[in-house]
């Protein structure tokens, strides 16, 4: 499954996962126009549920022309510093957003390693100084 945050989702890269059979869990940005039961395209910032709860969306089209077609999950996450708009070609969940939420768990324990093994090269090579 491919997770990616905002401003990565464009036409191309979903005509490219849709045609590659590849699950996807993508974020969109506030300003992505959407095309659902309503005549007329509507931004994701007009959608947001209140604080604390998520709205589940299926079949909307993405962006101006609407081409693209993909289930929804909009939510207001406490302690998230901004609303989540989510586009997954899976069954809109919170099993959705669960799986998003684990692309941060997976950054956040690489910058965790990646500082750890910068630390450990500074202390060794500190070391290798002081027995010189």
């Amino acid at each position: 499954m491919l997770k990616a945050h905002r401003g990565k989702a464009n036409h191309d890269l979903i005509s490219w996962l849709q045609a590659s059979n590849w699950h996807y869990c993508l974020r969109l940005p506030c300003d992505v126009l959407l095309h659902g039961p309503h005549r007329y395209p509507v931004e994701v910032s007009y959608l947001w549920p209140p604080l604390g709860e998520a709205v589940f969306y299926r079949n909307v089209g993405l962006w101006l022309d609407g081409v693209h077609r993909c289930n929804l999950v909009l939510a207001k996450v406490k302690g998230v510093k901004e609303p989540w708009a989510v586009i997954t070609d899976q069954p809109p969940t919170l099993l959705s957003l669960w799986q998003y939420g684990l692309r941060f768990r997976v950054e956040e324990l690489f910058i965790e390693s990646q500082i750890r093994s910068q630390r450990s090269s500074k202390t060794l090579a500190f070391a290798q100084l002081l027995h010189a």
